[in-house]
């Protein structure tokens, strides 16, 4: 499998976007005293996961290895998506949930499992006082806000996320047979746009969620032949505020 994206123009793009959430991150930690502990940590963990997942992207495309890539795209979305969603609403809650939910998955194989090892029942004490400082939205105590990604894709207004990017990713996940020999036509074109452009447009797009909330960051990016063939579009991920004042400033020129 190749993309029709030329490859120096891909890389090119993965290194900027990789620049944007590494200055997001230097940005997050200068503010990280007045940021409630919980969002902040859970932000920093997600960037870090979006940096390195992007990087990986960058070694397997230099070495020609396309297929990988949709393997590690498909946690860029999963990342992505649960930023959004943590920043749409009651933030600091749902920054709880989303790093306390993994202790509680250990509590209930804990309590579950039949041998006793050493400590076990100070470590499910502990686990219980985190368990505690969870209220989850939905009531699937599986996930980590109480509902699935397909509903927290719903409650965004981003379905077609789940039905089309989630989905096809999905596929290249799991052990099937894939079709390795496609160069062209619309379904080459929708997997080059979906690793090429619309993950990283999604990841803009869960950037500028904390610049709403804290101002961090001022800037974007701009991709070629998008979304046609001889169009550009530009991404801010400026907040609505910062880019108002940058509209007065260029009126009163």
């Amino acid at each position: 499998m190749d993309i029709i994206t030329p490859k120096t123009e891909a890389l090119h793009d993965f290194g900027q976007i990789i620049k944007l959430h590494e200055m997001e991150l230097k940005e997050l930690f200068g503010k990280k005293n007045e940021i409630d502990s919980n969002i902040f940590d859970s932000t920093e963990f997600v960037l870090r996961e979006v940096i390195e997942l992007y990087k990986s992207i960058i070694v397997l495309m230099e070495n020609n290895l396309i297929q990988p890539c949709l393997l590690i795209a498909r946690p860029i979305v999963e990342n992505c998506i649960n930023l959004l969603y943590i920043y749409q609403r009651d933030t600091e809650q749902r920054s709880k949930n989303f790093l306390r939910h993994p202790g509680c998955s250990l509590l209930k194989d804990l309590e579950e499992a039949k041998e006793d090892a050493p400590g076990k029942n100070k470590m499910i004490e502990g686990l219980k006082v985190l368990n505690d400082q969870i209220k989850r939205s939905g009531e699937n105590k599986k996930y980590w806000d109480g509902k699935n990604f397909k509903t927290m894709c719903a409650e965004l207004g981003e379905e077609e996320i789940y039905k089309m990017w989630y989905t096809r990713l999905s596929k290249y996940t799991h052990s099937q047979y894939k079709n390795r020999s496609i160069r062209k036509g619309p379904y080459a074109q929708f997997i080059d746009d979906l690793l090429t452009k619309k993950i990283m447009l999604l990841s803009l797009q869960a950037l500028k969620s904390i610049n709403e909330k804290y101002n961090l960051l001022e800037g974007g990016m701009v991709f070629k032949n998008y979304p046609r063939k001889g169009e550009i579009l530009i991404f801010s991920i400026s907040s609505k505020k910062i880019e108002e004042q940058t509209s007065k400033q260029i009126e009163n020129l």
